[in-house]
């Protein structure tokens, strides 16, 4: 389901002449990130350590700091399959790969 979705996105956004079929290595790759957070946020159980946050700002700051990394974690991993979709269509028309 992330494949296609953000598949449909890259197609939709800005980019070189290229087939949605060259797109595919980037949607591949953020589906993998997505699913590999979902994995890394369901495993550890996190109620004990926000019931049990007395620091100044308690539950709110840790919210806010996950919240935060989550943001730049996803960020970055939408940068990264550009980053990769245009490496490798470079290769392509460069005939490296």
């Amino acid at each position: 389901m992330y494949v296609g979705l953000w598949l449909l996105v890259s197609t939709r956004l800005p980019r070189r002449e290229a087939h949605w079929r060259e797109l595919l290595p980037g949607a591949i790759l953020f589906a993998v990130g997505i699913q590999l957070l979902g994995v890394v946020t369901a495993l550890p159980d996190r109620s004990a350590s926000i019931e049990q946050s007395k620091g100044p700002y308690g539950a709110l700051g840790l919210a806010a700091s996950l919240l935060l990394g989550l943001f730049f974690f996803i960020t970055r991993l939408i940068v990264a399959t550009a980053v990769v979709n245009a490496t490798l269509h470079d290769r392509r028309r460069h005939g490296q790969v």
